[in-house]
């Protein structure tokens, strides 16, 4: 239980979480209560580590995404560039044609 109790501390310093200045400390529980307390505790971090697992997972798939997004963005400019070099050619073209038949 100490291990768990450890691990939530962690946690809770992980995050910077605020702990109130007017906590006190709670009496120790029934060593009956103590089962129930640790099974509750066990489940807990199990949670916890899910989630930490979960929000490590979407953060890679964010900052891989933004990266995929800059990249299609810069393709976007690139073929838009192009575009627009093609025009420019086939308007320079039309033009050469038309000053040679007349």
């Amino acid at each position: 239980m100490e291990r768990r109790l450890r691990f939530f501390a962690s946690e809770i310093e992980r995050e910077k979480l605020p702990i109130p200045a007017d906590y006190n400390v709670p009496a120790a529980p029934n060593p009956k209560d103590l089962i129930d307390l640790e099974a509750t505790l066990e489940q807990l971090e199990g949670e916890t580590r899910q989630i930490n697992a979960n929000q490590e997972a979407l953060l890679r798939n964010f900052y891989e995404l933004k990266e995929l997004k800059h990249v299609l963005n810069s393709a976007s400019v690139f073929f838009q560039v192009g575009a627009a070099i093609q025009q420019k050619r086939k308007k320079y073209r039309l033009r050469l044609c038309v000053d040679t038949t007349a």
